[in-house]
């Protein structure tokens, strides 16, 4: 069986969905399924096909339409280049499947292949794709639409993803669908280098730095846990658009000594970062998952975070804490509860490992995915 997958991004990109995309295409191999790779040729230094662990992978310049006049024939061009590419693409390996991850500029083109080659799409919504959909435009809309009600299967890797979707877009279907949460590798047991600054005690924060990941409420909570705990520090991995608001933040509180951004790391790194904080925090205003809370409790690290979108599909006051209040104060209140709490941080921690290696491993995952594949086929 071939699968052809369209992404919005892939490898070497680092992302949320690019790391759901990586373990995905990797299992399947495993299974001896043959994965394909097309995704959006970004940045435009990327070659147009390479491989990367026996997957081949090709970039597009796939765009959306505009209604912008300047832009249309710009769109054209490259509308007309990306499906003569895609299409050469599809007769050579002739896929039996096509899955769309992350609906975006990439979901018109795996639309016209799936009804031009008749072959089942199968349409995989990760989260922003669905949660901003308000702010598309009315043709962006309209196409969502289309392909929403054209698939053979819709996936959502939540609970919360898939109600938001139903009352979203008018009349579309999710008679066959599926909640397929991402899914999650152990960590390498061998990590045990300690670096001599991390010597001290810390606080860990993950992800994209933008306004809704909500690490603006992090830091100021972790101000006001200072007078308790001094000697208590905060890193920050990760990158985005609020970076340098965030760091003004930490000099406008006087805490910049104690709070470290370290940015974009590897794998590696950040497992390592993951096995020694004493907990992670996941403040996001808006989540339709939540990958970081289960990458710490692979690591055996319990997780506070707000009770929104999807968070309480995974997290629970059995393995963290739960806030009902989207507030600087109560997750101040909750750090405070689990720095106060060394043994009962570490039970949590014991409980979330136990939980995300019985249900969350993408060997199990996967078989998910392969039903629903051969289902179709």
């Amino acid at each position: 069986m071939k699968i052809l997958f369209i992404s919005n991004s892939y490898y070497p990109n680092i992302g949320g969905v690019e790391s759901v995309l990586l373990n995905l295409t990797k299992q399947l191999s495993i299974n001896s399924i043959q994965p394909i790779v097309v995704t959006t040729r970004w940045p435009k230094s990327l070659p147009y096909s390479t491989s990367h662990s026996n997957v081949l992978i090709y970039r597009l310049p796939f765009r959306f339409p505009s209604i912008n006049p300047l832009r249309i024939p710009g769109f054209i061009f490259r509308f007309i280049q990306s499906n003569y590419l895609l299409f050469k693409i599809i007769k050579y390996h002739k896929p039996d499947i096509i899955n769309v991850h992350y609906i975006t500029e990439n979901c018109l083109y795996a639309l016209i292949a799936s009804l031009l080659f008749k072959i089942p799409l199968v349409s995989s919504f990760h989260g922003s794709d669905i949660l901003e959909f308000s702010k598309r435009s009315t043709l962006h809309k309209y196409i969502y639409s289309l392909i929403v009600n054209h698939s053979s299967h819709l996936t959502f890797n939540s609970t919360f993803l898939k109600h938001h979707l139903i009352n979203t877009i008018p009349k579309c279907s999710t008679k066959n669908s599926s909640v397929l949460p991402n899914g999650i590798n152990l960590p390498d047991d061998s990590l045990e280098t300690k670096p001599n600054f991390l010597s001290i005690p810390f606080i860990l924060g993950v992800g994209r730095l933008e306004h809704f990941k909500g690490f603006d409420l992090l830091i100021e909570a972790f101000h006001i846990i200072q007078n308790k705990y001094p000697n208590s520090n905060l890193i920050i991995i990760g990158d985005g658009p609020e970076l340098n608001k965030l760091k003004l933040l930490t000099k406008q509180l006087e805490i910049s000594n104690k709070v470290s951004f370290l940015g974009l790391l590897n794998s590696t790194t950040i497992s390592l970062y993951y096995k020694l904080c004493e907990f992670v925090v996941v403040p996001s205003r808006r989540e339709a998952f939540g990958i970081v809370i289960l990458e710490a409790y692979s690591h055996s690290k319990p997780v506070i975070g707000f009770n929104v979108g999807g968070i309480p599909e995974i997290l629970t006051n059995e393995r963290g804490i739960l806030i009902k209040d989207l507030n600087k104060d109560s997750l101040a209140k909750s750090i405070t509860k689990l720095l106060g709490d060394r043994k009962h941080t570490d039970i949590l921690g014991k409980n979330a490992y136990n939980y995300v290696k019985d249900l969350y491993l993408w060997p199990n995952i996967i078989n998910k995915y392969i039903s629903i594949y051969k289902s179709l086929s």
